[in-house]
């Protein structure tokens, strides 16, 4: 008997896209679905607007150009993991890329939207390790969405919100992801998907814009589901990015461009976003570029709207890798006055209290104190905010802790972004996997992994056949599973005194408490 023959094309009220078989031709990828008006000219700072029809067919076999970034950012280890060969950029950018097991399932089939990191000016939507045919295999849809980044993603400036009939600017990467999945709700069915089954997940950046989501009125109802990995949970002591914090910031890069608005938005893409980037570099405002509260997107800094219990009512869960402390915590120090500083720039009215969970009385004990912040750092933010999702009478979150510390180089340990491999199934493009140490454990764990993500998107429940029991977290039961090459299994991660007590002040200065 002949093998079925796939349908690779689909057709939408936008038009008709033919996609391509993937590594296993059983299943269908799609790349370089417009989903947005593309946002260039007079549409450069505007937020994303529908995309337009088209006639014929439209072959979907080229991942398109990736948002324009400065890749020089990126530098040392990241360039090695994860930009491997240069890929094209461009301002029109509005594109998903969509893996599929079949246009034409018995059943719609569970959606996973994902939100690539990148400190919101760099990455892009298929870097080697975001694949989708491990989730197809599981039957499971991935949709990766390409979003505006830098200047480009979050430029604000008064001449801009005077402009806009509902007096706002800044936010154009948020507007992106929303108009993404409005696309995927609308016209995924075509491609075999549930869109009453969406899951939305993103991990650094990614997972912050997931955060955006889980808190702004403008995506209720577009999705079921959310994991957010290495991100900021509940942490409210960094205060909150207002537009007019941005619109300033839009000030100062028109001021050193020398350039009116309309000049701005004549100027090369790549341009701009570069020399924006780096006026704001040289004031100390490298983040100056994010989401930002402007009243419409965002009516509250995303963190004190989780704290409040203020977000979609949708499954989560969340976690991070032992790698994330040491990236985000601004350690190490050397002295114990530099120490004493950054708890205090840090921590605030609650310094005095951080300052004796770390009990630094001499320069000899601030090694131990970095050790001990970079130890606990990644944990901290899961655990408070399930702590705090519990208190308010919140569905309990289910938290990971990724601890795979990879072989090769000079043991860069289970680094930020390091689970990506794990998660995609997709360990074998990563050069450390011909590094000795690299070994069996590891596909045990991916597999693991990939099932855990994937049975979470299906159902909201990460627990499935042959898997270790992952139970959510509650004061009660207080688990985290844990995640590496020799050991899958969950653990109560309670008892340290660092990450209890900083846990426990993350929660009283979010609840107000």
């Amino acid at each position: 008997m002949l093998p079925k023959k796939i349908k690779r094309t689909v057709t939408v009220e936008q038009g008709t896209f033919e996609g391509i078989p993937q590594g296993n031709p059983a299943y269908t990828v799609f790349k370089g679905v417009p989903y947005a008006k593309p946002p260039v000219g007079e549409w450069r700072f505007r937020w994303a607007q529908p995309a337009e029809p088209f006639e014929g067919v439209r072959k979907c076999d080229t991942f398109p150009p990736t948002a324009v970034q400065d890749k020089g950012r990126e530098a040392g280890l990241y360039n090695k993991e994860f930009f491997p060969a240069e890929v094209e950029q461009s301002e029109d950018c509005l594109y998903l890329n969509i893996w599929t097991p079949s246009v034409e399932p018995e059943e719609p089939l569970p959606v996973m939207f994902w939100i690539h990191g990148g400190a919101f000016s760099a990455g892009y939507s298929y870097e080697m390790e975001m694949d989708g045919e491990a989730m197809s295999r599981r039957g499971v849809i991935l949709v990766t969405v390409t979003y505006r980044l830098g200047a480009l993603g979050f430029f604000a400036h008064p001449e801009l919100s005077r402009r806009c009939p509902i007096g706002v600017s800044g936010n154009m990467a948020v507007s992106d992801c929303i108009e993404g999945l409005k696309w995927v709700k609308k016209n995924i069915a075509a491609f075999g998907g549930d869109p009453e089954n969406v899951t939305v997940f993103g991990q650094s950046a990614g997972g912050a814009m997931v955060q955006v989501l889980l808190t702004s009125p403008a995506s209720e109802g577009l999705f079921r589901r959310a994991i957010v990995q290495s991100a900021g949970g509940i942490n409210t002591l960094g205060g909150e990015t207002t537009m007019a914090d941005l619109e300033r910031a839009g000030e100062i890069i028109c001021e050193g461009l020398g350039k009116t608005i309309d000049e701005v938005i004549a100027m090369d893409a790549y341009e701009f976003n570069n020399r924006a980037q780096a006026i704001l570099a040289e004031k100390g405002m490298f983040m100056g570029m994010a989401p930002c509260v402007d009243g419409v997107l965002l009516k509250k800094a995303p963190g004190a709207a989780i704290a409040a219990g203020e977000h979609h009512k949708v499954d989560i869960m969340t976690g991070s890798v032992s790698g994330d402390g040491a990236l985000f915590g601004g350690f190490p120090v050397s002295t114990k006055e530099e120490h004493e500083a950054l708890v205090r720039r840090t921590y605030g009215a609650d310094a005095d209290r951080v300052l004796e969970l770390f009990d630094v009385k001499s320069d000899a004990d601030v090694p131990a104190a970095n050790e001990a912040r970079a130890r606990v750092g990644g944990r901290v933010t899961p655990y408070a905010w399930a702590i705090a999702e519990e208190k308010n009478g919140r569905k309990p979150l289910h938290i990971y802790y990724f601890d795979r510390h990879m072989p090769g180089d000079d043991d860069p340990g289970a680094f930020h972004s390091s689970e990506l491999w794990y998660v995609f199934g997709t360990i074998d493009r990563c050069w450390r996997s011909l590094e000795p140490g690299f070994g069996p454990g590891d596909y045990v764990l991916s597999r693991a992994m990939t099932d855990y993500w994937t049975n979470f998107a299906r159902t909201g429940d990460p627990n499935g056949a042959g898997l270790p029991r992952w139970d959510a977290f509650t004061a009660a039961n207080p688990q985290t599973m844990y995640l590496n090459e020799k050991s899958v299994e969950q653990r109560d991660m309670t008892g340290d005194r660092v990450a209890d007590g900083l846990a426990a002040i993350q929660v009283e200065n979010a609840l107000g408490k």
